[in-house]
């Protein structure tokens, strides 16, 4: 097994990712490992650079040492190679596909390369390729496409251009025209947000399906119906902390306002442009389509991780019977 480190120099605060990189370099050297590191240059060369190393045909792991970002381009080079597998490494300033399993420190220690397991996920395949955690539309999603502009400003740091890009969208009309379709069922309206997700988390911590499941076969989606301004201040807070949903339920006093499925495909199309994402990666569309790739990648957890997912995924089986 070769071990490829795919480090995004400009990830996280501080040069995150160079940082861990001498402790990731120093324990292969320890355990006699044999690695390569490779530093992204440009957007889209980590999906380059994984699939180079992919199509050799030797067994390795590819690692993404980076945000979501990293890791998005990662697998999709990784993707439709069954001699690589994937780990990541999150050095981001968002890190969600991750808390799917675990906090993000557990994904750090260096011992996860060779002590780790590898699990086979699903992963949602777009016109755009395949993510691994969770694609959204709506006021999220548009929230996400306008951070970029307020960066640019002199004294506009991450948390400030975010602040400025909510109140940029609460001043414009709130709700999308939507047409969704989730397997054979069918929704029309007004939506305020649509969350297509095989991971838990997204937007840098909003646990928006706390019962996802990376390897089911099935994706968690969450459909929220367009509200008033003073009611996404109640209800925003609630989402965020996955506190929406009791089990697999929608709580009773969201459950006019929430449409929860669990499907393998979700189409959406409107008469007016909107944004989606796909794990943070924006694009404006008058349409979008989602469905679920099963098994489609091995991915690397560290050992105490993999225990904890086992445990989770049976409890939620024994649920449901």
């Amino acid at each position: 097994m070769e071990y490829i480190l795919i480090v995004n120099p400009a990830a996280g605060k501080a040069n995150a990712a160079m940082s861990l990189l001498p402790e990731l370099t120093r324990y292969c050297k320890q355990q006699g490992l044999a690695y390569t590191v490779e530093a992204t240059q440009y957007p889209g060369h980590g999906q380059e650079i994984s699939a180079r190393w992919a199509h050799t045909g030797r067994q390795v792991c590819l690692c993404a040492c980076g945000g979501d970002g990293t890791l998005h381009e990662v697998i999709n080079g990784a993707y439709g190679f069954p001699n690589a597998s994937v780990a990541c490494f999150p050095c981001g300033t968002g890190n969600d596909f991750v808390r799917t399993f675990g906090t993000t420190g557990s994904f750090l220690a260096p011992s996860q390369l060779d002590k780790g397991e590898e699990l086979y996920i699903d992963l949602i395949r777009t016109h755009n390729g395949f993510s691994a955690g969770v694609c959204s539309a709506g006021i999220d999603a548009s929230v996400a496409y306008g951070i970029p502009k307020y960066r640019r400003l002199p004294f506009c740091g991450g948390e400030t251009a975010y602040r400025l890009s909510i109140v940029e969208n609460l001043c414009r009309h709130i709700g999308t025209p939507m047409a969704i379709q989730v397997d054979e069922e069918r929704f029309s309206g007004e939506f305020l947000m649509v969350t297509i997700a095989n991971g838990t988390t997204y937007g840098g911590g909003f646990c928006a399906a706390p019962e996802a499941l990376a390897d089911d076969g099935l994706l968690d989606v969450l459909l929220v119906k367009k509200i008033g301004r003073a009611k996404i201040a109640r209800v925003l807070p609630l989402y965020q902390k996955g506190k929406h949903m009791q089990g697999e339920k929608i709580i009773p006093q969201l459950q006019d306002i929430i449409l929860y499925r669990r499907a393998k495909r979700v189409a959406l199309s409107s008469h007016v442009p909107f944004v989606a994402t796909e794990d943070g990666e924006c694009e404006k569309n008058t349409g979008f389509e989602a469905a679920v790739e099963p098994a489609a990648l091995r991915f690397r957890l560290p050992a105490s991780l993999a225990a904890q997912y086992r445990r989770k995924k049976e409890q939620k089986i024994a649920d449901i019977l």
